[in-house]
């Protein structure tokens, strides 16, 4: 919020600036209310629209900055320490060396916060004073449908929307210059001016600048109406007195315009003063090159950091299939401040995560460090991680990076400290999730509100672009329309057993025109027992495998991925696994029911288990748990492929109509 107060500022006082330069002299009241109403609007709008420049200047001193923040780091020692409780590894920040220092973007934003507040509740007041002053009183409507409120009392006369207040004593001796003048105001709907200048004087309150328009713009709403009572026959000299008359008394409330608003001597040289020429109108181009300026001034550089593209058919496999069992999310931080997708005319590539400043981050997945950087105009410092089948995740605006390029780590380390670094308006963590190097919503994988991981696995099809709300939803192959029926299929999230997100063109071509908006399909851990209809393990016409076994062979061979620790470990031998292929050919509840870990180990001879646990060699005993591994490994490797087909079976028959059906398909790891 303050850097986009202090943006906000700076439009409004380069606008004005061109203003009082060129026109604020002039007679061209209509015009001159006009642009510094477009000054104020344009403060408000101009700093929320994003606008990317290549420009020389900016791209190199954003270099230079980069250069200078890392020879910083480099000679920086970050004030952590390293606790080991079990097996997590917790990061905190010793108070020792925290005490004492001061953040000051943190104190600005206190301080401008406390500012507004203090606007708002003075605004506040004055508004109740004025809702006071109008209060009772003697009432009739004037010729032209305004409320006229008569009050007792020397009350300076003023008008708000459709009322006009004035004394007793006024109405009796200077009504028609007094109603003239307020009607002219209510005319030109000037209130609605003082309440769009209330507005950005709440958010700059403390640019001097905002109090100096204010100034010329209430003064140009009395230039305005002053030259309407000239016009309606009043005599100019008497009019002048009587503005001599009722120029002493304190200022009005807000919202309100009042004959006693503005220099007295500034409104009687303005009636006198000749009309400036038509031709001054054009020094009001002024406007173009200044909010161009403003443009400019706040455009983002082309910046270094590689951005990904949105998801494409042709960047990703067929399918992919993303393994979320020993997923840990990136922070503890629930609280979500901008979601995946376009906001304000801008992509947004990745999920916000407000936190407070020095809170740990940790890995999403095991993986390899890529990237350890700092983009003080973009990202900040910045993390990205490499992990298995083309992911990486990226953590921006970190206080503190706890690693180093090329380490390994495992899903859930400490990799940095939560902060406010880069283009960032408070203390937060920009997450990223990349596939390919294109970026997908993170939130297919993390349920940050509730903290936890969607599912055991998430598939990703090759069309997905960008699913708003989903034309089909499935529970373990049934199709779901309601909400009612959701909760009945899913009546604990924590059945889920995986999730799959289809795009269009995948989805159209499995479920027709109805999955033109994409699908989401959901596997259960219960689904057999959930489902009204009967699973068979035998039927007439047993489901088969678009293109026959030959083609079903072919696409096992070329997609599986034989785990390093099993070649390492010499283990081969077939898997095989169990899954429901469903009556419109996609499959669910893939279970392996025979592990390579069910058949005993070579060496197992050597191991002893006993009452008080496993005795024998140790390097028997860490051979065997390597093959255990090893074979876990397999198994989710085999499962991963049996997904691959999904979509692609032609369902069992019994009696002619499709019918849900067991099939077990046998996944077969042989060493050369």
């Amino acid at each position: 919020m303050l850097t986009y107060a202090l943006r906000s500022a700076l439009t409004l006082a380069l606008l004005y600036s061109g203003f009082l330069v060129l026109l604020s002299r002039e007679t061209l009241h209509r015009l001159n209310r006009l642009l510094l109403l477009f000054s104020l609007a344009t403060s408000l709008v101009l700093p929320l629209v994003h606008v990317t420049v290549d420009h020389p200047l900016s791209q190199l001193l954003m270099n230079r900055e980069d250069e200078m923040v890392m020879e910083m780091a480099m000679t920086e020692d970050l004030p952590w320490t390293e606790n080991h409780v079990g097996e997590e590894r917790l990061v905190t920040t010793p108070a020792e060396a925290t005490a004492g220092k001061i953040c000051w973007t943190d104190l600005l934003h206190h301080i401008y916060t406390a500012g507004m507040l203090l606007m708002l509740v003075v605004l506040l007041v004055r508004t109740l004073a004025l809702l006071r002053m109008m209060h009772g009183g003697l009432r009739h409507t004037d010729t032209h449908g305004n409320t006229v409120i008569l009050k007792r009392g020397d009350l300076p006369s003023f008008s708000i929307f459709r009322y006009i207040v004035m004394s007793v004593g006024d109405y009796e001796h200077h009504r028609h210059a007094i109603l003239t003048h307020e009607q002219e105001h209510i005319r030109l709907r000037h209130t609605l001016d003082l309440l769009l200048l209330e507005a950005v004087r709440v958010v700059q309150w403390f640019n001097p600048f905002v109090y100096l328009l204010g100034r010329d713009l209430q003064a140009v709403h009395e230039y305005e109406a002053d030259e309407a009572v000239i016009k309606q026959g009043i005599d100019a000299h008497q009019y002048q007195q009587l503005l001599v008359m009722k120029a002493v008394g304190s200022r009005l409330q807000p919202f309100a315009n009042n004959l006693r608003r503005g220099s007295l001597k500034q409104r009687i040289n303005m009636m006198q003063r000749k009309k400036s020429p038509r031709w001054h109108a054009f020094r009001a181009v002024f406007i173009i090159p200044v909010t161009a300026l403003a443009v400019y001034a706040f455009a983002s550089p082309a910046s270094s950091v590689d951005e990904p593209e949105m998801l494409q058919l042709s960047s990703l496999p067929e399918s992919v299939w993303i393994d979320l069992r020993r997923a840990v999310l990136p922070t503890n931080s629930t609280a979500v401040a901008n979601g995946f997708g376009d906001h304000q005319g801008r992509h947004h590539n990745g999920i916000d995560l407000r936190l407070k400043t020095g809170d740990t981050i940790r890995a999403a997945f095991d993986g390899r460090v890529a990237t350890v950087e700092n983009l003080p105009k973009t990202y900040g410092k910045y993390i990205i991680l490499r992990h298995s089948d083309g992911l990486e995740t990226v953590y921006a605006h970190l206080s503190a990076q706890l690693v180093t390029e090329s380490q390994d780590v495992r899903a859930g380390d400490p990799i940095g400290l939560g902060g406010n670094t880069g283009r960032s308006t408070g203390p937060h963590l920009h997450f990223e999730t990349r596939l390919n190097g294109k970026a997908i919503d993170p939130a297919l994988m993390f349920d940050f509100k509730n903290h936890r991981v969607v599912a055991q696995t998430v598939g990703v099809d090759s069309s997905l672009t960008d699913l708003g709300s989903p034309g089909v939803v499935t529970v373990d192959g049934r199709e779901i329309t309601t909400k009612t029926e959701f909760e009945k299929a899913v009546p604990d999230e924590k059945i889920i057993e995986s999730v799959v997100v289809l795009g269009s063109e995948s989805a159209t071509n499995l479920y027709g025109e109805k999955g033109k908006d994409g699908a989401i399909i959901i596997d259960t851990n219960q689904g057999e027992e959930i489902q009204d209809e009967p699973v068979f393990s035998v039927c007439e016409e047993m489901p088969k495998y678009e293109g026959g076994d030959a083609a079903l062979m072919q696409l096992i061979a070329r997609n599986i991925k034989y785990p390093e620790i099993a070649i390492e470990q010499g283990v081969q031998g077939r898997v095989m696994v169990r899954f429901i292929v469903e009556k419109d050919g996609t499959i669910s509840q893939p279970q392996v029911v025979r592990s390579l870990g069910d058949s005993p180990a070579a060496d197992a001879s050597s191991v002893t288990v006993t009452a008080y646990g496993t005795t024998g060699n140790p390097e028997d005993l860490r051979r065997a748990e390597r093959r255990r591994i090893a074979a876990e490994v397999m198994d989710a490797e085999a499962i991963r492929v049996v997904r691959l087909t999904y979509g692609h079976w032609t369902p069992g028959r019994q009696h002619g109509q499709p019918v849900r059906s067991w099939f077990t398909l046998p996944v077969t790891y042989r060493l050369n």
